[in-house]
């Protein structure tokens, strides 16, 4: 029977006081002590100023049933009894979350500021009821820059998890086991920001989502994919979110998102057209003549506006005729309504307008030739008395020039 004398709250070495007695007859007894070696046994361990002990979490298991019981768990000496006074604000965070599946649910939160003092944390915390597959988060201020101020302990064997994982985040993971504490990475992705062009698909990020995010150094972790893909209807500065998941030694999964900034780089506005336009052979008359194209609707007459929401819309495309040589047909080249009106190409002529679009989803991509019948659009008007003569080839240039105007 243990008689008293025996505390675990720090480690070290202890003495109990035990009373032995027989069976067949209690008064026959003598009480003993017993030597008693405190270990951290499953714990983490967390530090603030000159590295001195906050407290240990110390995990106990007892009829199947699972507790972190938060001690200062050392008798070293206070350098400060405040957790670290340079911190004004949070220094220490300790949730814990139950029943994961998935996200992680809303958790149990303790938070401490660097003015704090260092007995307030066990206080605090004290003791919690836990269950196999619960996690416990430990946000550290000066963990980043000081990777020794959190040790984790698995059967009294001492390690470091953010320098022996190379852990990033100010935050770590760590799942309850019944062997202990086992880190979690799912947190500690190294997110890639990249660039892409403007009105990029789901389709692509979906194919190149791996390209946003590092796993290498962490295969227990898989990359679900985008849960929010970022806008690119217009160029910037863009955000998207990956999902990744971990799976637990319960078998659930633990999920979790990372933002990932993403640049979308600025659209163009183009215009393209054919190389040639050719007309019918017209025979010389001594009336006005209207000279038709081969083909109606000729091909490669396009504009392409891709420059995003906000951007898109806003020109106007003229066209003018310039002579290649002295005998041109240039001074005949007109272009011609559907309401039959017509201006001779001589004149920088305005020949399609587009509005501008306030809200673009994809690309505006316009025929200049799509409305155009063999009456209409740039056509050749032949006045009597012309100076053309039969038998003869004739050309001219025709300059078409996009203006970024209303």
């Amino acid at each position: 029977e243990l008689t008293g004398g025996l505390s675990t709250d720090e480690v070290g070495k202890e003495t109990a006081k035990v009373k032995v007695s027989l069976k067949s007859d209690p008064t026959n007894k003598v009480e003993i002590d017993v030597p008693v070696t405190i270990e951290w046994g499953n714990s983490l361990r967390i530090k603030g100023t000159s590295y001195q002990t906050l407290t240990g979490l110390s995990l106990t298991e007892s009829k199947g049933s699972y507790t972190v019981t938060s001690t200062r768990g050392t008798d070293e000496d206070f350098v400060s009894e405040k957790i670290n006074s340079k911190f004004t604000g949070e220094y220490l965070n300790v949730s814990f979350y139950k029943q994961v599946s998935g996200r992680l649910p809303k958790p149990t939160a303790f938070s401490f500021k660097g003015t704090d003092q260092i007995s307030t944390v066990p206080q605090l915390i004290g003791k919690q009821e836990v269950d196999l597959g619960d996690i416990v988060e430990i946000k550290h201020a000066e963990i980043a820059d000081y990777s020794r101020m959190i040790s984790l302990y698995q059967n009294s064997q001492e390690s470091k998890p953010y320098q022996d994982n190379k852990l990033n985040s100010s935050s770590s993971y760590y799942e309850i086991t019944d062997t202990g504490y086992n880190v979690l990475f799912f947190n500690q992705l190294t997110v890639q920001s990249g660039n892409v062009s403007i009105y990029t698909t789901k389709e692509y990020f979906d194919q190149h989502v791996t390209d946003f995010l590092d796993t290498e150094k962490y295969p227990t972790v898989s990359v679900k994919g985008f849960s929010e893909y970022p806008d690119t209807t217009s160029p910037g500065r863009k955000e998207g979110k990956i999902k990744v998941a971990e799976t637990l030694s319960n078998g659930q999964e633990v999920e979790y998102e990372y933002t990932v900034p993403i640049t979308v780089t600025e659209g163009s506005l183009t215009i393209s057209v054919p190389e040639t336009l050719e007309y019918e052979d017209i025979r010389l008359s001594s009336k006005e003549q209207l000279g038709q194209r081969k083909i109606e609707k000729p091909a490669g007459f396009q504009v392409t506006d891709s420059r995003g929401t906000g951007k898109q819309g806003g020109w106007y495309i003229t066209a003018k005729s310039e002579a290649t040589e002295d005998e041109s047909i240039g001074n005949y080249l007109i272009y011609r309504q559907n309401d039959g009106t017509s201006q001779n190409l001589v004149d920088n002529v305005k020949i399609y307008q587009q509005e501008s679009q306030d809200v673009s989803e994809r690309p505006l991509t316009i025929d200049l030739t799509s409305w155009w019948s063999n009456d209409t659009g740039i056509l050749l008007k032949l006045p009597q008395g012309n100076s053309l003569r039969p038998n003869m080839d004739y050309q001219a240039t025709i300059v078409f020039t996009i203006v970024e105007a209303p």
